[in-house]
């Protein structure tokens, strides 16, 4: 499966939800949905993040999806590092994915926002160019920098990204956040 044949304008579609009935949210994204989550769980860890780039290099998703995705479900432990939350191996679903952490922005009306992702993985060499195809479109800045190849990103929630062949840490503009509730 290829991450352009998902439509993944449910990243950014307003959620609201309806008591006692189905959303037409719910309605219009629940099979897209599905196939984003397979294919965050199933593709290569470059397809993975090459589909996380294209959801925030464009607009503020609901920052969520990638959790969600990852996570065993409700029996998993939510593991704490400083300013940091996340799961460790064992409540993740891909067996190629050590560590997922994310830090959390509060804005002055209580909302909560993901300024942070950090993955940790399985060293793999093709990262580099999977972030640059993410990015396609963009304009950006590449340099290497102690065994990272960091990407400053202009106009975009995607404030800079670094990568190496066993960490993705993505970092946001706050200026580009949008608050989209669910």
């Amino acid at each position: 499966m290829k991450i352009r044949d998902i439509d993944l304008g449910f990243l950014w579609d307003r959620y609201i939800p309806i008591l006692g009935a189905t959303s037409p949210y719910e309605l219009k994204w629940d099979n897209e949905i599905d196939k984003f989550d397979e294919y965050l769980q199933k593709e290569p860890i470059e397809k993975m993040l090459e589909a996380v780039v294209i959801a925030f290099k464009d607009q503020y998703p609901r920052a969520l999806f990638l959790y969600g995705a990852l996570s065993i479900g409700f029996y998993s432990q939510i593991v704490e590092e400083g300013e940091y939350r996340g799961l460790n191996q064992k409540d993740i679903k891909r067996n190629d994915i050590l560590k997922y952490r994310h830090k959390l922005y509060t804005n002055p009306e209580d909302y909560e926002f993901i300024v942070e992702i950090i993955l940790e993985y399985i060293s793999t060499f093709n990262v580099v160019s999977f972030v640059e195809n993410g990015l396609a479109g963009k304009l950006y800045t590449k340099i290497e920098q102690n065994g990272y190849t960091v990407f400053k990103v202009q106009d975009s929630p995607i404030a800079e990204i670094s990568v190496s062949t066993t960490k993705f840490h993505l970092k946001i503009n706050k200026e580009k956040l949008v608050y989209r509730a669910g």
